[in-house]
């Protein structure tokens, strides 16, 4: 699901931040806030999702670090995210503000995943 920049990866997890995740008793708690229209924030949404620990996606396919959205330490939407993405290079996480520019590894290791990707394609093709 397409919100903004943003794509929700597990469609599971947009339906409960939408409709609620049920409590012991049943009952939907933790859940967006919908208009009479059936409209909702999408900021609101992001940061429910993210407290599920919904996979995002920006634009450019790079994944957002969980936390970006929901604010752990107080349990509530941040009033505004400060957007990290997330990546893993030789098995090490490297984090980026989304609004800073990209470090060059990070460039590097996305050519030769690229690359890789496309090299096993040509070899299934031959």
């Amino acid at each position: 699901m397409q919100v903004g920049k943003y794509k929700l990866i597990n469609e599971n997890k947009v339906a409960r931040a939408l409709d609620g995740n049920p409590n012991s008793g049943g009952q939907p708690t933790a859940k967006v806030v919908k208009q009479s229209d059936g409209s909702y924030d999408e900021a609101e949404l992001l940061a429910y999702y993210d407290r599920l620990g919904g996979a995002i996606e920006n634009k450019e396919g790079s994944r957002v670090k969980r936390g970006s959205f929901w604010d752990f330490v107080n349990n509530k939407p941040y009033e505004k995210p400060e957007v990290k993405l997330s990546f893993r290079i030789n098995g090490q996480e490297v984090v980026v503000n989304e609004a800073e520019k990209m470090p060059e590894i990070v460039k590097a290791a996305q050519h030769l995943e690229k690359e890789t990707k496309k090299l096993a394609k040509d070899k299934k093709k031959k």
